[in-house]
């Protein structure tokens, strides 16, 4: 394999230990970009595919990009597993549910298929729809043909509000005012469909220890959502999501230890209402054109996150500016590296600095 198995649970014991403790001042880093580290050259669309009829023959397309990306990147020792795992755009984070799925050039889409809330009831979760087998015997069959040389990760899925936005469509905002208590029922029916999802995806992806590798190369343990996104509760006011979508919120991640959650700086309002569900404990936070960094929303709202552990990702004309805020905080760097030898040096730093616990 591209990462020994006692390498592979060396790692998992350092996450497990970073998940375990309640210290601060402490980091994870993972490299997840080198430039120049991917093959270069003409890539076949996404669109010029046949789905599902072509699904294996689009899995081994991708194994050799993957394969020359993690190979060129081997001396980094940052806290990544190489793993592969299907993906067909965005569409398959929802498209279980059903529905037509446009496929573009480079990703996908799925069309709104609730649209009349008189067809609510038809609403249903079944094993055998062609985008859930494709998810999850996608993870099936990199574990079965390429297990030997990557770990087979799970995809993830969306959250509550982002699952009902595709479901509904952009009425879904109007529906807020018109429809509340339509939204109610689908906020919950999502709740249950991410569960779905997410749990048929665990029982087919590679143990590592006691836990899994979620959608970014990390390890989280066994009893975790590997992430969520609420990207549409930025649509919402902090009141409507309050009261529409945190009760399913709280509904999704019941019961689990962890559960990772995936905002954009512009949905950064509704951060103290995420936190507010005691079981997400790993906040990722991404930077959007015309917002905040990632790394500046994370300073703005220190204090609901000192309890957490935060996701930021930078390159390296910021890590350096901001050690001042991992000295107190629990962190995940995710880093953009110039090149392999930055990447090397950023992992020295957080390493050193950083991983006594």
């Amino acid at each position: 394999m591209l990462m020994a198995q006692d390498e592979a649970l060396a790692l998992a014991q350092k996450w497990e230990r970073f998940y375990n403790t309640k210290k601060q001042g402490i980091a994870m880093i993972q490299v997840r970009s080198v430039a120049g580290a991917r093959k270069a050259g003409p890539v076949r669309k996404l669109n010029s595919w046949q789905f599902p009829e072509q699904m294996e023959d689009y899995l081994e397309y991708r194994v050799a990009g993957e394969e020359f990306y993690w190979q060129n990147r081997l001396c980094v020792k940052d806290d990544s597993f190489p793993t592969i795992v299907p993906t067909y755009g965005v569409a398959e984070h929802t498209a279980y549910l059903g529905g037509e799925v446009i496929m573009q050039e480079d990703t996908s889409y799925h069309l709104p298929i609730l649209t009349d809330w008189a067809d609510f009831d038809k609403l249903s979760l079944d094993e055998n729809r062609p985008w859930l087998r494709m998810v999850v015997d996608g993870i099936a069959y990199y574990r079965k043909n390429w297990g030997h040389l990557f770990n087979a990760r799970i995809r993830g899925g969306s959250g509550v509000s982002d699952i009902a936005n595709a479901v509904r469509g952009n009425e879904i905002f109007m529906d807020v005012y018109d429809h509340p208590e339509m939204v109610k029922r689908l906020a919950d029916f999502c709740a249950d469909a991410c569960r779905f999802t997410t749990e048929r995806q665990k029982a087919v992806c590679e143990s590592i220890g006691s836990g899994f590798v979620n959608g970014f190369d990390m390890w989280m343990p066994q009893n975790s959502i590997g992430h969520i996104s609420e990207d549409a509760s930025c649509m919402l006011s902090v009141e409507s999501f309050e009261e529409l979508f945190l009760p399913s919120l709280h509904r999704l991640c019941d019961g689990c230890d962890n559960v990772m959650l995936h905002v954009h700086s512009l949905g950064r309002k509704n951060i103290p209402q995420f936190l507010s569900v005691p079981q997400i404990t790993v906040l990722e936070i991404t930077g959007d054109p015309n917002q905040p960094p990632s790394i500046a929303v994370a300073r703005e709202y220190e204090e609901v996150l000192r309890e957490k552990t935060v996701v930021v990702r930078m390159r390296r004309e910021t890590l350096r500016q901001h050690l001042d805020f991992f000295d107190r905080m629990k962190m995940i760097i995710w880093y953009d590296a110039q090149s392999i030898e930055d990447a090397q040096e950023a992992c020295k730093l957080i390493h050193s600095r950083y991983s006594d616990f």
